[in-house]
């Protein structure tokens, strides 16, 4: 592992995976830092996706859908519905297996990947992002990178320090 990167990314969800992935294929180096022991688990949530939403960025393989839906809808507590036509196809995924499936396809593009690094602060030069703090077995480290890409989900702490508000 180097201590520069282009890019850094913070979480290997679905997100982060693919802007990691899609940054490799540009030929720029990428370090993508997750803090769980795999990629995928814990599972934060399920997901129903349209199959042509899925195939833009990885084949459909039958190994990480759990079931084939046309149709989905969200009920709220007064009573009203929502239904979201998928139309001809629609999947509900085995999240552990398409997050895995993802971050494979980023470190074939050449993504370094580095599990069990917990992010627990941003560094800075002259007032900019300039690369991250982290844990690992304990031990405190620094990556500097051009770029720093938070992808840690709802939550994220790296926005927060960045100053970036959630608007969920």
């Amino acid at each position: 592992m180097k201590n520069d990167y282009d890019i850094i990314v913070v979480g290997a969800g679905p997100a982060g995976s693919m802007a990691a992935r899609f940054a490799a294929e540009q030929g720029v180096s990428v370090l993508m830092l997750e803090k769980d022991r795999d990629v995928g688990y814990p599972v934060r949530c399920g997901e129903a996706i349209s199959k042509a939403g899925v195939e833009e960025f990885i084949p459909s393989d039958d190994k990480w859908i759990a079931a084939k839906i046309s149709k989905f809808s969200f009920n709220a507590p007064d009573g009203s519905e929502a239904i979201i036509d998928f139309g001809d196809a629609g999947y509900v995924l085995e999240r552990r297996i398409f997050d895995y499936e993802l971050a494979r396809t980023a470190a074939e593009a050449g993504a370094e990947i580095l599990t069990r690094a917990y992010v627990n602060g941003l560094l800075f030069d002259e007032g900019r992002v300039s690369g991250v703090k982290y844990e690992i077995n304990g031990e405190q480290k620094e990556v500097k990178a051009k770029v720093v890409i938070a992808a840690d989900g709802v939550e994220s702490r790296v926005g927060r320090w960045a100053g970036l508000r959630n608007t969920h």
